[in-house]
C-alpha cells in the first residue's frame, strides 16, 4: 500500500471532495460548538488503514529490508491506545 501512496503526500490527495460537507458543520442540524473540524483526518485514515499483521520470529518482527510498521496521527496531538495482539500458530 505504501508504494500506492507514494507518488503522491497524503495531504494532495483529494478522492473525496464531494464528501467534504462532512466539516460543514453549519449544515448539519445539532452539532455541539465545541466538535473538532476533523472530517480530513477520517478521510485520510481511510486510504492508510488502520491495522497490520507482522509475524515474529524469536521476539523480532519479520519484515522485509524496506517494511516498517508505523503510527501515523492525523488528527492531534493526543494521546491514544495502541492495542497489540499475539496470535500462536
Amino acid at each position: 500500500m505504501t508504494a500506492f501512496l507514494a507518488p503522491f503526500p497524503i495531504q494532495h490527495r483529494r478522492p473525496f471532495q464531494c464528501l467534504s460537507l462532512t466539516a460543514d458543520l453549519e449544515l448539519r442540524p445539532g452539532i455541539p460548538d465545541d466538535e473538532p473540524r476533523n472530517a480530513h483526518a477520517h478521510l485520510q485514515a481511510l486510504l492508510l488503514g488502520h491495522q497490520a499483521t507482522v509475524s515474529v520470529c524469536n521476539g523480532a518482527l519479520q519484515l522485509g529490508r524496506y517494511q516498517d510498521v508505523i503510527l501515523v496521527e492525523l488528527d492531534g496531538p493526543r494521546q491514544r491506545t495502541v492495542a497489540l495482539q499475539w496470535l500462536s500458530a
